[in-house]
């Protein structure tokens, strides 16, 4: 949708006092009771899924104030539901949730780098996998590739992709290999080094509080990358729409949880299915369209731990039990 802007001509009009008039810089009362009025009829449209209406009356919000934060959060979730007969208002969706986000946290707190170097940890119990932790502060919100890269330095450079298996807060997790990456007839398992570079493409929290709105923002954007990766058609774009959905997914979830509800302390204006639960049901689905299978389990588990009881992780079918327990939540 376009919007066309007229530019008027500035008269200024000397000797003229506008005393008394009613008016206070920098909006008029009335303007502010107009507003709080257009955000109620907003949120209601919206809610009665008249999309279209709340659209435009967000619209106008934010023709009237150009920095209300809660007007282009309603407008980005209008454009997410126009979406399905109207892609290109995904576009806008996006636009209009990063905005209210620099506008309520003062920059996008989902931080990324291309070639971040991990540390290696330790092993698995079971030397089954390596844990790897983040070299900065900061809570580990995704992996935009699932392949890792491990580079082993003596001579010459030695290196092997890895696969992403599972990640936390503050760890990631891939598997073993054995030294034949180094040494063609070398089959022991691989220990890592100070010879030993990790390096992967990672998105990680660059905040230490986020407002309640932000997590609506951050809600908003987990939908619209899942709904994306549903429309792509590239394997790349899949998996890079998904893991978007699930850094975003994760930031709010960062700070809003089961005991700690981000609907709690939003305006009870806004529509009921912006809430925590739902967020998290949609980080369940990333997790298992990504295939990361035990973080769908664990994610499972954290919104319905009696749903989580009845998933054996050693079966054959784990992942069909998955997709069970997900289309339960």
């Amino acid at each position: 949708m376009k919007r066309l802007i007229y530019l008027l001509p500035v008269i200024i009009i000397t000797g003229c006092s506008v005393q008394n008039k009613g008016w206070e810089n920098p909006v008029p009362p009335e303007f502010t009771g107009y507003i709080d009025t257009l955000i109620i009829e907003a949120w209601e449209a919206y809610s009665a899924g008249e999309t279209d209406i709340s659209y435009a009356k967000f619209d106008t919000i934010l023709s009237i104030e150009a920095r209300s934060s809660e007007g282009y959060i309603g407008r980005a979730f209008s454009s997410l539901d126009l979406g399905s007969d109207d892609p290109s208002a995904y576009s806008s969706s996006e636009t209009d949730f990063n905005f209210a986000l620099y506008l309520l946290e003062g920059k996008n707190p989902v931080m990324t780098e291309d070639s971040m170097e991990l540390e290696f940890s330790k092993l698995t119990p079971d030397s089954q996998y390596y844990v790897l932790i983040l070299p900065v502060s900061g809570t580990f919100l995704g992996a935009y590739e699932d392949i890792m890269e491990v580079t082993y330095t003596d001579t010459i450079k030695h290196t092997e992709n890895l696969s992403l298996y599972y990640f936390n807060d503050s760890i990631v997790m891939v598997p073993v290999v054995t030294r034949g990456f180094i040494d063609a007839t070398d089959s022991s398992l691989f220990i890592p080094d100070s010879n030993t570079v990790f390096v992967v493409h990672v998105a990680y929290k660059d905040v230490d509080t986020l407002t309640p709105m932000g997590g609506s923002a951050c809600a908003g954007l987990s939908q619209l990358y899942q709904l994306l990766a549903k429309k792509a058609e590239s394997e790349d774009d899949i998996k890079k729409y998904l893991m978007s959905s699930i850094a975003y997914g994760n930031l709010a979830r960062a700070f809003y949880n089961a005991k700690h509800k981000m609907e709690d302390y939003l305006p009870s204006r806004f529509d009921d299915r912006i809430n925590t639960r739902n967020f998290l049901c949609i980080l369940a689905q990333d997790y298992y369209y990504y295939g990361l299978y035990m973080n769908a389990y664990w994610q499972i588990h954290e919104i319905d731990s009696t749903v989580a009881a009845g998933i054996d992780t050693t079966a054959a079918d784990f992942d069909v039990q998955l997709l069970r327990a997900i289309g339960s939540l």
